[in-house]
């Protein structure tokens, strides 16, 4: 069953998505090249954000079984 922190979570990171989503089709009405740059850059912000939450994510499991 959803709880609130669930809808808050969807919440934001559907502001978040729109977010990137704008900036990337902003790059690329100005060109195709900052298009294709600006999506590069978003990719390896998404990739590295998920690395930092899945590290997290692991230290809780190992602080919860010490």
């Amino acid at each position: 069953m959803p709880t609130d922190d669930d809808d808050d979570l969807s919440k934001q990171l559907s502001k978040l998505k729109h977010f990137l989503s704008t900036i990337y089709y902003f790059g690329s009405d100005i060109s195709s090249e900052i298009g294709e740059r600006s999506r590069a850059l978003i990719i390896a912000l998404v990739v590295s954000l998920i690395r930092v939450f899945f590290v997290g994510y692991l230290v809780d499991i190992y602080l919860m079984r010490t």
